[in-house]
């Protein structure tokens, strides 16, 4: 019999399940919910290295993460071509090449994360930079860095 890392046993386990959406206890193995039931389920998952702790009915609820994504921004980052690690627009024009090679005729070709600070070149991508690897599709590279605020002299 396999034994579970952790017990959690005497709660009341919202489990987000339709079929099965309350529970008493919850054996977990190398960091994952193996199983969820009533605490005699459960009991048959304790061996003498399992750590048990008794919750005395407390609740007990999914992880809830807020990723706070702009979904319809990330959605079209995940879409261009990621240029955060480039270090020359050698590398860029290369990035470039190779997704004008698959993109349909016309069709845009997006690209964002590139700094110029970071660039071997030190100055910004132009367009004839980019257009002689990109003839017949439009091209628009962000940095997806913030602006910089400069002060009125």
């Amino acid at each position: 019999m396999i034994c579970a890392d952790m017990v959690l046993m005497n709660g009341n386990v919202l489990t987000m399940n339709p079929s099965k959406p309350l529970a008493q206890a919850i054996a977990v193995k190398d960091d994952k919910i193996v199983e969820v039931g009533t605490d005699a389920e459960i009991q048959q998952w304790i061996g003498k290295n399992t750590k048990t702790l008794d919750l005395k009915g407390r609740t007990v609820v999914p992880g809830l993460i807020d990723t706070h994504v702009h979904i319809a921004g990330f959605g079209r980052s995940m879409a261009g071509i990621n240029l955060r690690n480039v270090r020359s627009i050698r590398e860029m024009q290369e990035k470039l090449e190779k997704r004008v090679r698959v993109a349909s005729k016309e069709s845009w070709v997006l690209g964002h994360g590139w700094d110029q600070d970071r660039l071997k070149e030190k100055r910004y991508p132009t367009r004839w930079d980019l257009d002689k690897f990109s003839p017949n599709n439009p091209v628009f590279f962000s940095s997806g860095l913030r602006p910089r605020m400069r002060r009125k002299q």
